[in-house]
């Protein structure tokens, strides 16, 4: 990977960061079955490797994952990725047993690792080009206790709108909690926030909490200290089939890609390209670039191919396979002949029958059998 692309500014110590990946994924099922929800592959990568490059990519280099449903699965992906990627990030696991702790309870047992100073939290199942330094900067110029960054979406009701007065304090918490002002921005909480040692103490000292309705909500209750700063960019969470096949075809359009160091003359989108596709044995993208090698895949000589798509390693192509447009195939995914992958996603192994189709759907392998979700474009 390369070298990081923009660091933070400068601080006596240097922050630390939480990975929220402890979720069961319950939205996300039946794929959360295999593999936890931070796990599952997205563009050759597991999900949680997009925050960890974002984070890498400002400086952080050590870096707490909280986990719980399949821990070791999530443990194994990370540290196998992280190892090839990011080997000068300290990975250390916080792993909740036997009960799930919440967001809140997460980050109380993760507290060892955040070492007493400011830190950042970030959730592991979302895609976004957040960069800290702006919510740094005014997360050290307003003395807060808290800054969460916040994204306009015209449904952000369905979210749960998070609203912020004329100087950035939030005067209400989703409904959750309030404080006197006046809104002047809405916005949805992309679950990136910076936070100081106040938020750790405002939660319950054990057991399950809720980051949010408790350790936030009392904090905004309590006083001022609860700030907000807005990202003009992009965000999206994967909580759902649709959304995580969406993503995965999104990213072939060339969205959200990874920040890295572009050589002097060097266009930095396209350094970024090539680090989005950095795990994708071949792919052409949308634009018709391509990343890769072609002789990576085996048979595409005989097959019929319809940009965007992306291979893992070891794929097998049969004469008259077709593949895309939007087709993402996982490490040692086989496609029979005459069989279609269109808008669709596949894990690795997963074995398609002559003249089979799989459109609008995730397939994966589960107790040595091939499975796979429909996904409702609509």
């Amino acid at each position: 990977m390369a070298p990081p692309m923009t660091s933070l500014p400068p601080d006596p110590a240097p922050l630390r960061a939480l990975v929220l990946a402890a979720g069961l994924g319950t939205r996300l099922r039946p794929l959360t079955g295999v593999l936890p929800k931070a796990a599952v592959p997205v563009l050759g990568r597991p999900l949680a490797a997009y925050a960890l490059v974002r984070l890498y990519a400002q400086g952080i280099r050590e870096v707490a994952v909280n986990a719980h449903h399949l821990a070791d699965r999530l443990e194994t992906a990370l540290d196998a990725w992280t190892g090839r990627r990011l080997q000068d990030l300290r990975l250390h696991y916080s792993v909740e047993a036997p009960a799930i702790l919440g967001t809140g309870g997460g980050l109380v047992k993760a507290r060892r690792h955040l070492r007493g100073g400011p830190f950042v939290v970030w959730n592991a199942d979302v895609l976004t080009d957040v960069e800290l330094a702006a919510a740094w900067g005014a997360h050290r110029e307003r003395g807060s206790k808290v800054t969460m960054v916040l994204v306009e979406r015209e449904d952000v009701d369905r979210y749960g709108a998070v609203a912020a007065d004329a100087e950035g304090r939030v005067v209400d918490l989703a409904g959750i909690a309030q404080r006197p002002g006046a809104p002047a921005r809405r916005g949805v909480f992309t679950g990136i926030q910076i936070a100081g040692p106040e938020l750790l103490d405002a939660l319950p000292a054990a057991g399950e909490s809720c980051v949010v309705r408790q350790g936030l909500a009392r904090l905004l209750r309590e006083g001022e200290g609860v700030h907000a700063v807005f990202h003009p960019g992009r965000w999206t969470d994967l909580g759902t089939p649709q959304r995580y096949l969406d993503a995965n075809l999104d990213l072939l359009r060339g969205d959200f890609p990874l920040p890295t160091a572009a050589a002097e003359g060097e266009d930095p989108v396209e350094r970024g390209l090539r680090a989005l596709f950095l795990d994708c044995a071949y792919a052409v993208d949308a634009r018709g670039v391509e990343y890769g090698s072609p002789h990576a895949v085996e048979g595409l000589d005989g097959a019929v191919l319809e940009p965007p798509f992306a291979f893992g390693p070891a794929c097998r192509l049969a004469p008259g396979a077709r593949i895309g447009p939007f087709a993402v195939l996982g490490a040692k995914a086989t496609v029979g002949a005459g069989a279609r992958v269109r808008h669709a996603l596949t894990w690795s192994f997963v074995e398609l029958g002559p003249g089979e189709r799989l459109e609008r759907s995730v397939a994966w392998v589960e107790g040595g059998e091939r499975r796979s979700i429909a996904v409702d474009p609509n």
